[in-house]
């Protein structure tokens, strides 16, 4: 597969990706209790896909599973507290983790180029915040930035992890949600009153078979291609939260979301000719 198609790919995945925070807004139930049982859903639809992995605990698939619940508990908090905008470009704070921890814990070199591109995506974020960013919100936001912190982990430990069947490290991480989501969905009823018809698409497709793609992505991306390419979750998450919950943006948010889509497609362009 070249570089192209991996990151056609991995733009695909964000877009699954992107749904999560309508799918959990239509979702009539308490956040860990969604972010249980949608786990649930994702561990029946991966085991299938899990190959036979060399060994399924170490140091590297403990902590990238561990990332992961980490970040899909905090998001969920995150939608629910904040809006769903908030939430995701809050989470735009991530590749500033994978440039940070690249070298030391997979040996990536992070070019200027890398940097400057993160630094413009921090500067779409910020002007997206004169429009949404509210005391109100508060918890919800720091959710939303621990999250950021849990995800810059789970790529880079997954990506690590990529010649031994890396799917082991979302199905722990799953696996984790569930067992530490089951009182909260024990607590609130076993099943939503409304809307818990989306928990099946949420956990099966977009928490559960989007990272059986993912795999081959991350084979051919370095961790910061991958993390700034997923930078354009953004775009779409309010747009569907709008179309369907008419939860719209404002003026400044939809500037920084251009600034960060615009900065996306120069980094990708600049990295393919770094290697020309």
């Amino acid at each position: 597969m070249s570089k192209q198609n991996a990151l056609f790919l991995m733009v695909l995945v964000t877009l699954i990706w992107s749904a999560n925070g309508l799918l959990i807004k239509l979702v009539d139930w308490p956040p860990l209790a969604i972010s249980g049982l949608r786990s649930a859903f994702a561990v029946v639809a991966l085991l299938p896909f899990i190959g036979k992995p060399r060994r399924w605990f170490s140091m590297g698939t403990l902590a990238g599973g561990t990332a992961f619940a980490g970040a899909l508990v905090t998001f969920v908090i995150a939608t629910k507290l904040t809006t769903a905008a908030n939430a995701i470009f809050l989470q735009l704070t991530a590749p500033v983790y994978v440039a940070l921890f690249s070298w030391w814990i997979l040996k990536e070199r992070i070019r200027a180029l890398d940097w400057a591109v993160t630094a413009v995506i921090l500067g779409g974020m910020l002007l997206f915040f004169g429009d949404n960013l509210t005391m109100a919100g508060f918890w919800g936001n720091i959710s939303a930035i621990l999250s950021a912190v849990c995800w810059a982990g789970f790529v880079l430990f997954y990506r690590k992890e990529k010649d031994d069947a890396p799917l082991k490290i979302p199905i722990i991480g799953h696996i984790i949600c569930t067992l530490s989501g089951l009182p909260f969905v024990i607590d609130a009823g076993w099943w939503p009153t409304s809307g818990g018809v989306w928990l099946i698409p949420m956990g099966a497709v977009g928490a559960g078979l989007s990272f059986v793609l993912y795999t081959w992505v991350i084979r051919r991306l370095e961790a910061i291609e991958a993390i700034i390419t997923q930078t354009i979750e953004p775009i779409f998450n309010p747009i569907w939260v709008f179309l369907v919950v008419g939860e719209k943006p404002g003026p400044w948010a939809l500037l920084g979301g251009g600034i960060v889509l615009t900065s996306i497609t120069l980094h990708a362009i600049l990295r393919q000719r770094d290697r020309s």
